[in-house]
C-alpha cells in the first residue's frame, strides 16, 4: 500500500481516495441544491417580469387615452411653444453657468 506525504505526516492512499470521493459527493449535493433553486426562482422571476410588463402597458394605455381625450381648450391655453421657450431659457442659463466654471 503506497502512501502520499503531505508535510511531515504520511497519508495512506485509501484515505486520500475516500476524502476525494467525499468532496465529489458534496459537489453533487450542491449541484442538486442549485438546480432546485433555479427551478423555483426562474418561473417566479418570469411571472414578475410579465406582471410588470402588463402593469406598464396598462399605465401607458391610460396615459394615452387621457391625452387623446383632453379638451381642445386646454391645448389652446397651454401651448407647447410656451413650455419650450421656458425650457430653452433655463437650458441657456444652465449652459452659461456651466461655461463660467
Amino acid at each position: 500500500m503506497e502512501a502520499e506525504q503531505s508535510g511531515s505526516e504520511t497519508i495512506p492512499n485509501s484515505l486520500y481516495v475516500s476524502s476525494v470521493s467525499n468532496h465529489l459527493d458534496y459537489i453533487g449535493i450542491y449541484a442538486i441544491l442549485i438546480g432546485v433553486l433555479l427551478a423555483l426562482s426562474l418561473p417566479r422571476s418570469f411571472k414578475l417580469f410579465m406582471d410588470l410588463l402588463d402593469s406598464s402597458n396598462a399605465i401607458h394605455s391610460r396615459l394615452v387615452r387621457a391625452i387623446v381625450r383632453v379638451p381642445m381648450r386646454f391645448i389652446e391655453v397651454n401651448t407647447v411653444g410656451k413650455f419650450w421657450t421656458v425650457e430653452c431659457t433655463y437650458d441657456n442659463k444652465i449652459l452659461i453657468c456651466v461655461s463660467c466654471l
